[in-house]
């Protein structure tokens, strides 16, 4: 017992040098101004936090499927069964390497068109997290099976269940993400919309994520759609790219070809602050004919009275807060400052907790228009995502007048595969309170 208690303390006390360490590490990266090292510093601390989580998951496949080919007794087939078993733990542990060094895509093969070692290494992170939770639910039905039999299912048999499931979802869900994105159509009632606007279509963009695993191919294909769909209005609401302009300029080049009355309008994500290079992308999409709204806003149409106008309003990521990445940030008070409170006004943030945050403040909302969750993209994830966002994915009213749309994101990040979710372009049409 007194070993135990040492062992205990030891532990504890390490994990809070480690913490208290962490903290003011964290804390010295934040107040860094080279945002390149920034960024560099960034992107390791994700590598050895997913690298990880990744290591405690593959310990845990590892121990429930590496022996199931094993041969315990003697006999005389031993060595061909032995021979099954190595091989066996071979391709065992050449999923584990894809899986573990998908990140890399992110680092080195970022492209114009995705690389095949990033699309297969992402696919291997997700089959990673189908096999664990495949083996988490044949040990919950083995927990029941147990409160009314004396039997369970033997280990072998509970490791295939979990196989052929894993392997299903991961199929289906890729077959899902290479299924052009669902164009939805949502009509949203405004107060005091000007009957000059009544009927305004905005065609909402979201998480298109080009970068390792999306690239210039499919953002050929929305940019089609987009058209087709002939809106007043494109918004993106973030996470548009997932690397530098130099490596994703020809990727992103199809965004200047979007036709629609009014024009297209981004804000950023998340994973735009994570590139450290979201100025530059900033003067690149203003000359390819995006008005981005960088905390600041716009009255539509222009060129008309005010009273038949709304007022289109941008505001950063929150995530640039946090990091403290130069000027940027969630700035509302800033981005609404030259609305008038007489006219609807529609927010663009990347994040539901940024449409939280604006329905909380002084400030006149009438519309919030975000992305982020994906819907979760593929579960289990959709469990985390429906429960860490105050808004999950579609239409939510919040009070008596305002409401927000979140989009389930038009392609996919990382892992290509989609469960229960689907890729989306919305529609929202506008029309005026009864």
């Amino acid at each position: 017992m007194t070993h135990f208690i040492r062992y205990i303390w030891a532990v504890s006390l390490g994990l809070t040098v480690a913490a208290i360490t962490l903290y003011y590490f964290n804390k010295w990266v934040m107040s860094l101004t080279d945002y390149n090292l920034k960024g560099r510093i960034f992107r390791a601390e994700f590598i050895v936090f997913i690298q990880g989580v990744l290591g405690f998951l593959s310990y845990f496949v590892w121990r429930n499927i590496a022996h199931i080919f094993s041969v315990k007794k003697r006999t005389e087939k031993r060595f061909r069964s032995d021979t099954g078993a190595r091989f066996w733990k071979f391709i065992v542990a050449i999923y584990f390497c894809l899986a573990h060094g998908s990140y890399v895509s992110n680092v080195y093969l970022v492209q114009t068109y995705p690389h095949l070692f990033s699309v297969i290494s992402y696919f291997m992170l997700g089959f990673h997290v189908q096999v664990v939770t495949g083996l988490v639910l044949v040990t919950i039905l083995n927990f029941f099976v147990k409160l009314v039999s004396d039997h369970t299912l033997r280990h072998r048999a509970a490791v295939f269940m979990a196989l052929f499931y894993a392997i299903s979802m991961s199929m289906y869900g890729f077959y899902n993400t290479r299924k052009l994105p669902t164009i939805t159509h949502t009509e949203i009632p405004v107060k005091d919309l000007p009957g000059n606007l009544e009927g305004l279509s905005i065609t909402l963009l979201s998480d298109i994520h080009l970068g390792p695993v999306n690239g210039r191919k499919e953002m050929v294909q929305i940019v089609k759609m987009v058209n087709d769909i002939e809106s007043d209005m494109v918004v993106i609401v973030g996470d548009l790219i997932d690397g530098n302009l130099n490596d994703l300029r020809k990727a992103a080049a199809p965004i200047k070809n979007i036709e629609s009355k009014h024009g297209t309008f981004f804000v950023t994500g998340n994973h735009e602050y994570y590139t450290m290079d979201v100025d530059t992308w900033f003067e690149y999409l203003k000359t390819i004919g995006v008005t981005v709204l960088h905390n600041t806003n716009v009255h539509l149409p222009k060129n008309t009275p005010a009273s038949q106008q709304i007022c289109l309003v941008g505001t950063d990521d929150i995530e640039a807060s946090r990091i403290q990445y130069m000027d940027h940030g969630f700035q509302l008070d800033k981005a609404i400052k030259r609305c008038n409170q007489d006219q609807p006004v529609l927010l663009l943030a990347h994040q539901p907790k940024a449409a939280k945050m604006a329905f909380e403040s002084k400030h006149r909302i009438d519309l919030v228009l975000s992305g982020h969750t994906h819907g979760g993209q593929m579960f289990p994830l959709i469990v985390g995502a429906y429960l860490s966002n105050p808004y999950y994915l579609g239409l939510y009213r919040h009070g008596r007048n305002s409401h927000i749309y979140v989009s389930q994101g038009t392609n996919f990040w990382g892992i290509p595969m989609r469960t229960f979710t689907s890729r989306e372009i919305a529609v929202i049409t506008l029309t005026k309170k009864a």
